[in-house]
């Protein structure tokens, strides 16, 4: 079992999210509005992105936020369809599990995704597919896997978890245009859970978690 590290989220990193991206911060502070049990946190793509450039210069990833419950799913997004007039809903599936928000004024997407609920930041990043992933914030705390940030800086791309077969490979693809490379290893792992029916996978056809 892969270690994770907890530490404060450096205030630096603070100072230049609520800079890069608008809302940020205000979001994952929103719980303290909501109900005691609220959570958000802010996890993956993002954050990776951060590592390799702090100024987020080239960045054309989305922002994903993850919750504890329905009720904070649904308070986040009434939240920024009223924040701001130049953020609009562009996307919800049938299912309900994502909902995106476009930024208008600045390109960023605000993907808000319910395929599940997590009560903890660690939760969260635990479920992710790949190394260069696990790493998440609530505003407050930030945890990430003890190999993703070498993994980060020297764009390997391995496996933490598959879940979501159909979503992974379409996010190899993705990591591939970033640069990520992946050993022959990893792509024999996926074959062969996928081959094996391997019980962390729960839907091998879920393709719009990516």
């Amino acid at each position: 079992m892969s270690q994770f590290y907890t530490q404060p989220l450096p205030e630096v990193w603070r100072e230049i999210l609520s800079e890069k991206v608008p809302y940020i911060i205000d979001l994952l502070d929103y719980p303290k509005y909501l109900l005691p049990i609220s959570h958000i946190y802010l996890a993956g793509g993002l954050l990776r992105a951060f590592v390799e450039d702090a100024q987020l210069a080239s960045s054309n990833t989305d922002i994903d936020l993850f919750f504890s419950d329905s009720y904070t799913y649904n308070a986040v997004k009434d939240y920024l369809v009223n924040i701001d007039s130049d953020i609009e809903k562009i996307f919800q599936c049938p299912e309900d599990k994502l909902a995106t928000f476009l930024d208008k004024s600045t390109g960023w997407q605000y993907q808000c995704i319910a395929v599940d609920f997590y009560e903890s930041l660690e939760e969260v990043v635990s479920s992710f597919d790949f190394t260069c992933i696990c790493i998440g914030t609530d505003g407050q705390n930030l945890i990430f896997r003890e190999d993703t940030m070498s993994d980060i800086l020297e764009k390997n791309l391995r496996w933490n978890k598959i879940t979501y077969p159909a979503s992974s490979l379409r996010r190899m693809m993705k990591y591939s245009r970033k640069g990520y490379k992946m050993s022959e290893s990893e792509y024999q792992f996926f074959v062969e859970q996928v081959y094996n029916h391997s019980d962390t996978i729960v839907d091998g056809t879920l393709v719009y978690v990516d």
